[in-house]
């Protein structure tokens, strides 16, 4: 990013004034700090599924009302939303379940431009609305450079987005993404888990980090840190409960043996979930294998048998592919049900309920 362009000539409308007090979150009481200042960039990282455009989506409607949101109060500043790395039907399924009408959210489609001339598109985004906004949300901003991995191309393109912000006196935030990690892996620090050069973090002011408990994408439970620049972090234990992320303190109890069935039986339609409220007649060991690398911690080997005895899977080891034993017709993925009518009979179960390879 060129920065021998003169402000006068790179905007097109005179600076905004603000104080660097002003924030979208109100300091809680006794704090100096709120969360994602105006005039300043911050972000939101976590890896993919991990709900950050739901969070942030039901964040930023909220706070436009004027509610509490997180224990801290806001204050009804209006905002744009501009959709880099997803599509409208995508978009449009994330409103109605968090149980938005299309309009709720201010929203813009942008064309897959990177570097300097994604700075130029967000800023006539910006400076085409009717009323400048006081908030921005970038989704899938790590996208939007060469390389999110070097700090030579995400330095200008935050130093591009910070002008902006502080020109304007708009609080910027960004989506990124963060690699899907383990039971035993992880950052140290918080701050340290985007995906990508370190650059991003180091030039954001407040960072929301989301990450998946113990490693698991198949749980329904979230960890979101909020790390600010100069005041405390907060953590909040998070969980989709009718589309949305709320806190869920309670305690978590240790899996049974049964409990433990219910989860392979989970995992498994997951995994021959067609998309399409359906399920698929098989998977190929290779496909299994890639879902199973998910997982923070293996399941007990009766688990997975007492799992493929209900469903009725089978693994054939010529073919090296796991099918059902009846035809799906219907499923209902929280409730572990499925109907279907059996396509074909074994002799012996033992024969062709195979648990290897798990």
């Amino acid at each position: 990013m060129s920065q021998t362009v003169n402000a006068e000539s790179f905007f097109r409308f005179p600076a905004v004034d603000g104080s660097h007090r002003d924030y979208v979150m109100n300091p809680k009481m006794g704090q100096k700090d709120g969360w994602f200042p105006l005039g300043s960039v911050s972000m939101i990282g976590g890896s993919s599924g991990s709900n950050k455009t739901t969070w942030a989506l039901d964040l930023l409607y909220a706070q436009q009302r004027g509610e509490e949101m997180w224990g801290h109060s806001t204050n009804r500043r209006p905002y744009l939303v501009f959709m880099f790395d997803r599509g409208a039907g995508a978009h449009l399924r994330t409103m109605e379940r968090l149980g938005f009408a299309v309009n709720d959210i201010p929203t813009a489609f942008l064309p897959p431009v990177r570097d300097e001339a994604a700075v130029k598109i967000i800023l006539d985004h910006i400076e085409a609305a009717v009323d400048i906004p006081q908030v921005v949300f970038i989704e899938g901003a790590d996208m939007l450079v060469e390389d999110a991995n070097k700090g030579q191309f995400v330095v200008p393109f935050m130093s591009g987005l910070q002008r902006i912000a502080e020109h304007y006196h708009i609080a910027i935030i960004l989506s990124v993404g963060a690699p899907k990690m383990r039971i035993g892996e992880g950052y140290t620090a918080k701050r340290d888990s985007m995906l990508g050069s370190e650059k991003w973090t180091r030039m954001s002011e407040t960072v929301v980090a989301m990450q998946f408990v113990e490693g698991d994408d198949t749980d329904s439970r979230r960890a979101c840190f909020v790390l600010l620049r100069n005041g405390p972090a907060e953590k909040f234990n998070l969980t989709l409960s009718s589309g949305k992320l709320v806190v869920d303190n309670s305690p978590r109890q240790k899996p049974t043996e049964e409990n433990h069935t219910d989860l392979v039986k989970q995992w498994y339609l997951r995994l021959f979930d067609d998309g399409e409220g359906g399920l698929k007649q098989s998977v190929t060991l290779t496909e299994h294998r890639k879902a199973k690398q998910s997982l923070s911690a293996d399941f007990p080997p009766r688990a997975v048998k007492e799992a493929h005895r209900a469903l009725g899977i089978y693994y054939d080891q010529k073919t090296r592919v796991y099918s059902f034993l009846v035809k799906p017709t219907a499923v209902d993925l929280g409730g572990v049900r499925v109907d279907g009518q059996a396509v074909q009979e074994a002799t012996d179960p033992d024969e062709v309920l195979v648990i290897e390879p798990w």
